[in-house]
């Protein structure tokens, strides 16, 4: 994760529509009152619990990062509303000793606690989901080729994979390394710790295709991309 990343300030931002969607949740129940220090609190949450969850998932599905930023996400508002309480009782008086039965019901810090972290857990739910949803299919969450196996251990990289793409018979004006000038082009492009795989088409138009964390996943990406086009050439004829 690198502050200097595009996509990672775009997934940052998600957190505004978490947020939203979780106050929105919370009137509908309408047990919570919140009000405008509620919605900062919720949503600085949210942008430390996606923050690690973007660290820490390298690949994989929506899914896996959903879970992670309902996880993470968790833990933060866990230990934010532990210093919370710890605070306010520095500051504020003391549960009296005796508690009268006509008095209204008084719940422990303790009981608060557990109560409030259950409500964020089921509160927090829809949103988690709905923006490692969001990120997979704007962003691209780095993916591992499906079906594709290495042979002999072997890793693909750059030159491996100019070889291969010739022994296709694939010309060298349909593919390129970090030079997104050429239309009608597949493009292997380097952008710090990623490696994204971007086709240009005829219009200039860039579509980011993939996006991974090792050169060779990106680079079997490519092949098996042609591999799949040779052979729905051959299947319908198309030269």
């Amino acid at each position: 994760m690198k502050l200097t990343d595009k996509r990672f300030w775009k997934y940052e931002a998600l957190s505004v529509l978490a947020t939203a969607v979780t106050l929105i949740i919370i009137s509908l129940h309408g047990t919570f009152g919140f009000d405008c220090i509620v919605s900062l609190w919720v949503l600085g949450i949210y942008l430390l619990g996606q923050m690690v969850a973007w660290k820490v998932v390298k690949r994989g599905s929506w899914l896996k990062l959903g879970l992670l930023i309902y996880l993470f996400s968790g833990i933060v508002f866990a230990f934010a509303f532990a210093v919370t309480i710890g605070i306010d009782n520095i500051v504020s008086d003391k549960r009296p000793e005796d508690v009268s039965p006509d008095t209204a019901l008084w719940f422990s810090d303790f009981e608060l606690y557990i109560l409030f972290n259950i409500a964020w857990l089921i509160f927090s739910m829809i949103p988690a989901f709905l923006v490692s949803w969001i990120t997979s299919v704007w962003l691209k969450l780095p993916q591992r080729p499906a079906g594709i196996k290495f042979t002999n251990n072997e890793k693909m990289n750059k030159e491996k994979l100019v070889s291969k793409l010739t022994s296709m018979g694939i010309e060298n004006w349909e593919y390129s390394f970090n030079d997104i000038t050429n239309w009608d082009c597949m493009v292997l492009y380097e952008s710090g710790n990623e490696f994204q795989v971007i086709y240009v088409d005829d219009k200039g138009q860039q579509e980011i295709k993939a996006v991974f964390t090792t050169e060779s996943d990106a680079c079997d990406y490519i092949l098996q991309l042609f591999k799949d086009q040779k052979k729905f050439k051959n299947t319908y004829g198309i030269n």
